[in-house]
């Protein structure tokens, strides 16, 4: 009885010593500012993105071949990728205070414009050199009757200084603040511009 619960107690030793540590990742885009607007319209805003399965999920991913992506076990975001790109396009837009009403959909609303974001890459390519941080995805925005308004394409590779996850999130959010700089006045000045009209 001693032996057996001795062997028990070695394995759940041996087992304990060999499990990694979790390791949760964030982005940080808090210095992003908004150009001020002039108030607040009638115009709602919802925001859809959509994305490969593995971005839909909070692990982290890198890709050692053009043909082979690897997500890691114990490495996650703290939310899958779709949900942060969504989060920080919303904060961003809501914040200009132009629009009434800024939300994230899960389907198209026929009462509000509607920013589409198609996410194709949010990792990090291992078999560059350097390595590179990795944001790819195209967005269209659609009036609340369905028409396509703006279409663009956002890709940015940005150098990793080494391989860690920590060095991935920094490139990852300077490349995701980037892309809202560029996209949420695009945005703003189309839809602006169509009130005017």
């Amino acid at each position: 009885m001693n032996r057996l619960f001795v062997a028990a107690a070695l394995l759940v030793m041996v087992f304990s010593c060999s499990v990694e540590q979790n390791k949760i990742y964030s982005l940080n885009i808090s210095s992003f500012e908004n150009v001020s607007t002039t108030g607040v319209t009638d115009v709602s805003l919802g925001i859809l993105v959509t994305a490969p399965k593995y971005l839909s999920q909070p692990y982290l991913s890198h890709r050692s071949t053009p043909y082979e992506l690897t997500t890691e076990l114990y490495s996650k975001w703290e939310a899958p990728p779709v949900k942060m790109i969504s989060e920080n396009f919303r904060n961003a837009l809501y914040d200009l205070t132009f629009f009434k009403d800024v939300r994230i959909l899960t389907v198209q609303r026929r009462d509000y414009y509607c920013l589409k974001i198609n996410l194709r890459r949010f990792e990090r390519f291992n078999y560059n050199t350097p390595l590179q941080g990795v944001v790819e995805f195209d967005y269209d925005l659609f009036t609340p009757d369905d028409k396509n308004i703006l279409h663009g394409v956002f890709s940015q590779k940005s150098p990793l200084s080494d391989k860690s996850f920590t060095a991935l999130a920094e490139s990852l959010s300077i490349a995701l603040k980037d892309a809202l700089t560029q996209i949420v006045p695009k945005v703003k000045e189309e839809i602006l511009s169509r009130q005017q009209r």
